[in-house]
């Protein structure tokens, strides 16, 4: 009986957080930089707002993540809970659309272990306004630098399928492969 009520509540707090949603409520968690909560509504916050507006000029100029990374990190700004700004950071400042004025809600999920998270269909999410940060030219300038960039940088063909083939020397000098596929996959000389 025990387990039926968990998986009931469990069930009633899933259905409401969408609802939650479609009322702008928060759904928990700190938001991005650069808003606040205050009450229920969602707010620029003064202290962060101007950080935020910086990494997106200084990325537009640089149009590099570590750079701009760098730049703030010298100028002694630092993230929410006064951590540095890392490159990993700045790319998730810069694609999240709330700096636009669209605020994203019930659009991931947790897959339960640790940290992973995946995301929702897009049916399933609740987009609304906020107050914009940047205009929505300066948002998609960043983010199609970004695009260009990751698609510059994207790994070409198929990954490697045997760990040391190609840094195993032969005796006679040359590199090793795995030349057939067969159930041993033994890496070999030509």
């Amino acid at each position: 009986m025990a387990q039926w009520e968990r998986g009931e509540i469990a069930d009633r707090v899933a259905a409401s957080v969408p609802v939650r949603a479609k009322m702008g409520k928060s759904l928990g968690g700190q938001p991005s930089l650069g808003y606040k909560w205050c009450g229920n509504q969602l707010v620029i916050d003064d202290e962060f707002a101007p950080i935020r507006k910086l990494l997106y000029e200084l990325f537009i100029t640089h149009k590099r993540k570590k750079t701009v990374a760098n730049l703030l990190n010298e100028k002694g700004y630092r993230t929410r809970n006064r951590s540095k700004f890392s490159d990993t950071t700045v790319g998730r400042l810069l694609r999240d659309p709330m700096a636009k004025g669209e605020r994203r809600a019930n659009y991931t999920r947790s897959l339960g272990d640790g940290k992973k998270w995946e995301l929702k269909p897009s049916s399933e999410w609740v987009i609304l306004p906020c107050p914009a940060l940047v205009t929505e030219e300066v948002w998609n300038e960043c983010n199609r630098i970004l695009d260009v960039s990751e698609k510059k940088h994207a790994r070409l063909g198929p990954q490697a399928k045997h760990l040391l083939a190609g840094y195993v020397y032969c005796t006679c000098g040359t590199k090793m492969y795995v030349y057939h596929e067969t159930k041993s996959n033994k890496i070999s000389c030509k």
